[in-house]
């Protein structure tokens, strides 16, 4: 039985047997999922890791170039986006594209 204070909007059914409740359940489900998701990728974390991460953020001096193919590329945008509005300035090359001369963007500073 479902959270009568947990319903999607006012006078929506509990039941599971309705499309409401079936989209309900399946919407908390997920969110259970990826909770349980984000859970474990803390629980993975090593202090060393993200230390060494955000030293080499910070102490960077040229831009940050991330890389990416498929779901990683897009993942690798949004992250390029938030350092560039966070001040830092951030670029994204596809892997292919850097094959066929846009290598040139990485440089040493």
């Amino acid at each position: 039985m479902l959270n009568p204070h947990m319903l999607p909007w006012p006078g929506a059914t509990d039941s599971p047997d309705t499309p409401a409740g079936k989209c309900f359940l399946q919407v908390t489900e997920l969110l259970h999922t990826e909770a349980a998701a984000i859970t474990e990728c803390a629980r993975r974390l090593r202090p060393e890791s993200v230390e060494a991460a955000c030293h080499m953020l910070a102490s960077c001096r040229g831009k940050v170039v991330l890389v990416g193919v498929g779901k990683s590329g897009i993942v690798a945008r949004k992250i390029a986006a938030t350092l560039n509005s966070t001040g830092t300035v951030a670029v994204t090359l596809h892997p292919s594209d850097a094959l066929h001369g846009d290598i040139g963007i990485i440089s040493n500073q």
